[in-house]
């Protein structure tokens, strides 16, 4: 009799192998049977279903590493944005001030402008006067003189 383990010959009678101790004089099925084992079927659903979870398992981390990673990009373009935003409206702020000081430095100039106008008038003025004057004592000259 062979010894469905390691197929090694016995003598009859044994009841167990001489090389490896299995029991002997029983068919493989009766001795997976009776041993516990499952057949391949449900051996290789055991394994499936094992990789699977641990699958899952690892698709779970990934997927709360991704978001985490997500997460901070998102928080970090926020901030980012949050910086641009507040620059610009410095800078908004800024150009206003400047457009108002260059406006009252426009204003100023143009008062200043006004009153020198109004000065040449009254100096235009004066030197009418005179100029009528000067006129008046040629016209008296000429009139001597002819």
């Amino acid at each position: 009799m062979d010894c469905i383990e390691c197929k090694t010959a016995s003598p009859e009678g044994n009841h167990f192998c001489g090389q490896c101790g299995a029991e002997l004089g029983r068919t493989l099925d009766e001795t997976v049977r009776k041993k516990g084992f499952r057949d391949r079927q449900a051996t290789e659903m055991e394994i499936t279903e094992s990789v699977a979870n641990r699958l899952m398992k690892w698709g779970g981390w990934l997927a709360a590493i991704a978001a985490l990673i997500i997460a901070s990009f998102g928080i970090a373009l926020r901030l980012i944005y949050t910086d641009a935003r507040t620059a610009l409206e410095v800078g908004k702020t800024q150009i206003q001030s400047t457009v108002a000081d260059g406006k009252n430095t426009i204003n100023t100039a143009v008062a200043e402008g006004k009153k020198n106008i109004d000065a040449v008038r009254q100096t235009s003025d004066a030197l009418k006067g005179e100029v009528k004057g000067i006129e008046s004592d040629i016209n008296g000259y000429k009139e001597v003189m002819t």
